[in-house]
């Protein structure tokens, strides 16, 4: 390991004055500093002398050896202290700067960094009816500045899991409110770097303070698990107003990961006036890209969006410039294959006014079973989807939908056109045009669990009805062909889906 320095040898013994055989004792104090955390290998040598009291002997008896010990084979490990606590260390957590700031220092620690490996588990529960207020970012030039709330939750280690209470339901009410990004994955590091500076200022009681980032650290949201949080009152502040000018929704993901879940999630009232880019926004960073694969594996499952507006998509998945008014990324065209796998499930998406609801390129996956309802398209058709010719679209029911210039009521299909001219930029090109199945039968959770509890309320009136019946003795029957007739009828009935379709 590393290289031991000694301020000195270990002094003369002390604290013994006498000795007898069956009882010896001697001790002997020595110091050992070490300059690097590191393993260490020690030989220990122990020389004991001849020694009486000082005023009987010649001084120089007490240098002469009688005999000597050695002890090999110690090995020692000296370790920084951890800096971060274990989340289950708290029974809940109340703070989105917390959150951040112990994730920023498990850096630091072994584990997290192998945490995927070990199947290692990093739960933050956020407490029960709690509002976690999240600051506005104003311009980035100079430090890190959030305004009126803390920083966001920052994700950048994998394993990372945040939920609403111990059962990770969205009835438990734990709600992000305000800012412009409320969780987010990180594109470049300069917001970590920049945290070592804050860090005397935001935790002063920590022993010592890291300077820079582990040799060989990588940005990476694998095993990323969100389940039942509310996000809401969120915006895109314009440069006007202070704001940094750059693309911002509530659940940004920019780094690369695999595996990643959202689950009950409730997007609501987002701010009107400064919309946000969108709900969900997945963006591809090709200097983070390993070059081939998937570099972003998201499900989205049982979620609701309602009553809001954006810029862009409710749910969108961008990774080049060849969309009109949308530009995140300098890559053109498009990456050769899909570097986005989405799977969105059971959603339910209502009332809300954006360029469309879901906006979705270089992907392939699936969305299935949810529910469009009350939406306003801004841009001629309310599914768009670009370099995407294996995505399935099924079971997706959609209803009172209101198109500014529409072209394509349902699902919009472009590819991208390479121009003709070196230099200029490549364009999309509509290549199909779907309408929606509408075999939906329920979206939401919420949706979900009302229609469950109303047929089991159907099913013990009707063992009530029943047992009544039974009861009345002498009643006459119905006539076969009467109750054949209502049977009919209400088979009839059940064959329509929420929306009203006659399927």
């Amino acid at each position: 390991g590393g290289i031991p320095t000694f301020p000195g040898v270990c002094p003369p013994t002390v604290g013994a004055v006498s000795h007898s055989f069956n009882d010896p004792k001697s001790e002997a104090t020595a110091i050992l500093t070490v300059d690097e955390v590191d393993n260490y290998h020690l030989d220990v040598t122990v020389v004991t002398r001849n020694c009486g009291p000082i005023s009987q002997l010649p001084t120089k008896s007490c240098f002469d050896e009688t005999s000597k010990y050695f002890y090999t084979g110690y090995s020692l490990r000296f370790e920084q202290p951890k800096l971060a606590i274990d989340p289950s260390a708290k029974k809940c957590w109340s703070s989105s700067l917390e959150i951040t700031i112990n994730e920023f220092l498990s850096i630091h620690d072994d584990d997290p960094i192998i945490t995927l490996a070990n199947n290692a588990e990093r739960i933050y529960v956020i407490c029960p009816n709690t509002e976690l207020f999240i600051g506005t970012q104003l311009n980035n030039q100079g430090p890190v500045l959030f305004v009126g709330g803390e920083f966001p939750i920052g994700v950048f280690l994998p394993g990372l899991q945040i939920q609403c209470g111990e059962s990770g339901s969205s009835k438990n009410n734990c709600t992000l409110s305000g800012g412009q990004e409320q969780i987010t994955s990180l594109g470049s590091t300069d917001l970590l770097n920049e945290l070592y500076s804050l860090l005397p200022i935001l935790m002063p009681d920590l022993s010592f303070f890291p300077t820079e980032l582990p040799p060989g650290f990588q940005l990476d949201t694998s095993g990323l698990i969100i389940e039942g949080m509310t996000f809401t009152n969120f915006s895109m502040l314009p440069e006007t107003e202070g704001g940094d000018g750059l693309l911002h929704s509530p659940l940004h993901l920019i780094s690369p990961g695999d595996n990643i879940m959202i689950r009950d999630c409730i997007f609501h009232h987002g701010n009107l006036e400064h919309p946000a880019g969108s709900a969900i926004e997945l963006a591809f960073q090709e200097k983070l890209w390993s070059g081939n694969g998937v570099y972003l594996d998201v499900t989205v499952k049982d979620c609701e969006f309602h009553d809001n507006a954006f810029h862009h998509s409710v749910i969108s998945s961008i990774s080049s410039c060849i969309i009109p008014d949308v530009c995140i990324s300098e890559q053109d065209p498009s990456p050769p294959e899909p570097v986005f796998q989405i799977g969105i499930e059971g959603c339910l998406l209502k009332d809300n006014t954006a360029r469309s609801v879901m906006l979705l390129q270089s992907s392939k996956g699936s969305v299935t079973d949810s529910c469009l309802i009350d939406n306003t398209g801004q841009n001629k058709s309310l599914i768009e989807t670009y370099d995407s010719p294996d995505i399935k679209f099924e079971r997706i029911s959609e209803k009172g939908t209101e198109y500014m210039d529409e072209i394509c009521p349902g699902i919009a299909k472009f590819e991208t056109v390479l121009p003709s001219v070196p230099g200029q930029r490549s364009t999309p090109k509509l290549v199909m045009c779907t309408n929606f199945d509408n075999a939906a039968t329920s979206c939401g959770k919420k949706e979900k669990e009302n229609k469950k509890e109303k047929k089991k309320k159907g099913k013990q009136g009707k063992l009530g009805q029943k047992k009544g019946k039974q009861g009345k003795l002498g009643q006459k029957k119905p006539k076969k062909g009467k109750l054949g007739k209502r049977n009919k009828q209400k088979k009839k009935k059940k064959k329509k889906d929420l929306f009203g379709f006659q399927r």
